[in-house]
Order: C-alpha cells, then sequence, then structure tokens
C-alpha cells in the first residue's frame, strides 16, 4: 500500500487597524464628516480595505488591491493606474479611474498600497477624501479643485445660438446665474456655485431659490445631481457639446 501526504498551501494574511478621518465635499463645499476605522488585510495576492463607520454601519466602505495585476476594486467597478495632467499629482499616490467609456462610473480614485485609499470621486461630483496625521498637510478638495476667481470667467456670457436665448453671469466667490427662455416663452433664472477644473472643464451646482416667474411657487434644493458642465476652449469660448446640439457662450461683459 502506498500512502500518499499532502498538505494545503495556504496565502500568509497580515492585518492592520488604522484610524482615518472621511471628509465629503460636493465640489467644493464641505457636506460631512465622520471618524473611520480602517482594517487592512494583506495576503499574497491580495489587500483588502475595509472602513468602518463608527456610528452608522450603512457608510462603511471597502476596496480591494489585486497585486499581479495592478488593479483596484471597489465592489464590482474596476480601476487600473493612469496618468492624466486633468488632476493634480500628489506625492506617494497614484491615480486610478474606472473604464471612461462606461456611464455614471466613479470617477478617479487615488490610492497607496500601503496607506489605502486617500480619496475618490463618486461619479456626480461627491468627493470622498480618508487622511490622518501623515495627510494633514493635503489642501482639501484636492479633485475639481476650483481655481481662482482671476480665470477670466467674471461677468456675462451670452448664447451665439440665434433660435434660444440664454446667459450666464459669473460672480466672486465661484457664483453663477444663468436665465434664459424655455419652449414655453417662460424666462427661467437659476443660481449654484461652480467649480473650474484642471482640464478647463466648469463644473455649475444648484442651489438656492429656483424661481418661474409665471409661476407662484418656488422650489429649494440643493444637489450635485443634475449639474451641467461647460468647456473653456483655446479661443475663449464657452462651449456645451453635447451629442445632438452645440451651444456656444461669448463672453460680453
Amino acid at each position: 500500500m502506498i500512502t500518499f501526504s499532502c498538505s494545503e498551501s495556504k496565502e500568509k494574511e497580515t492585518e492592520r487597524i488604522e484610524m482615518r478621518n472621511l471628509t465629503v465635499f460636493e465640489l467644493d463645499s464641505l457636506i460631512y464628516e465622520s471618524e473611520y476605522e480602517l482594517t487592512i488585510r494583506e495576503k499574497d495576492s491580495v489587500i483588502t480595505y475595509s472602513y468602518r463607520n463608527k456610528t452608522d454601519p450603512n457608510k462603511n466602505k471597502g476596496f480591494r488591491y489585486l497585486k499581479n495585476s495592478d488593479l483596484l476594486f471597489a465592489g464590482p467597478s474596476e480601476f487600473y493606474q493612469i496618468d492624466s495632467d486633468k488632476f493634480p499629482v500628489i506625492f506617494g499616490f497614484e491615480l486610478y479611474h474606472s473604464d471612461p467609456t462606461i456611464m455614471d462610473a466613479m470617477g478617479p480614485v487615488i490610492f497607496n498600497k500601503e496607506y489605502g485609499v486617500l480619496g475618490f470621486d463618486n461619479g456626480m461630483l461627491t468627493q470622498y477624501y480618508f487622511t490622518n496625521g501623515k495627510t494633514d498637510d493635503i489642501e482639501l478638495p484636492i479633485l475639481y479643485k476650483g481655481e481662482s476667481a482671476e480665470s477670466n470667467l467674471e461677468g456675462i456670457w451670452e448664447s451665439k445660438n440665434s433660435t434660444s436665448y440664454s446667459k450666464i453671469h459669473f460672480y466672486k466667490n465661484n457664483v453663477w446665474k444663468r436665465t434664459f427662455i424655455n419652449y414655453e416663452k417662460d424666462t427661467i433664472t437659476e443660481k449654484g456655485k461652480f467649480t473650474m477644473a484642471k482640464d478647463s472643464a466648469i463644473f455649475f451646482r444648484y442651489f438656492g431659490s429656483q424661481h418661474w416667474p409665471s409661476m407662484d411657487t418656488i422650489n429649494d434644493y440643493k444637489t450635485s445631481i443634475g449639474s451641467f458642465v461647460l468647456f473653456l476652449n483655446s479661443k475663449n469660448e464657452l462651449i456645451d457639446n453635447q451629442e445632438d446640439y452645440k451651444k456656444i457662450y461669448i463672453k460680453t461683459e
């Protein structure tokens, strides 16, 4: 009789627990802060990062990093390392991004396999940052950080489209107001905050009282959902380059 002995090989696993402070921004506005406990579990092939909210388990977050393929996962979402001049460089961290062809995908992730996730964008211009004492010198927010008001935006920009009237007024402190006439010939005024990104994309977020003069109602809301984006080109034109139409704004005052 021949006896075979076999031993199962198991991956080595290490674990450490650290504290993180979560700070959440909508564009450049602080909206939420909380304390998190981060558990980092490392095996031969994968590192998992479990962020536990100390007061609300519904706000827990998790990431996985595959060492061999240099891929980062948040649930089923896959992120790969990129080089981009559209986002600031943070010393000691790399930038990861999902497939740009996927609609409503998460935005970029700032990551270091020793530290974990420093920050990420949820795809709707809400930014999450996990910091500790080692990162206190980093000025937040990092992604889509607002530029100086000296970016030649301040003033009035009017649409060149002869079939529809629209005017955007840029004020100091990153405040905007847009007036336009809709298909029912009502004059509509909207307002909010704007942020100019590194790639000259300007993100507009609504806030405050949105008033339709032809009606006796005022709707108050503050949201990043439903915001819109314009791009400033080399001709100093603001372009709304949707697939089915193209609207151009030029500065008049």
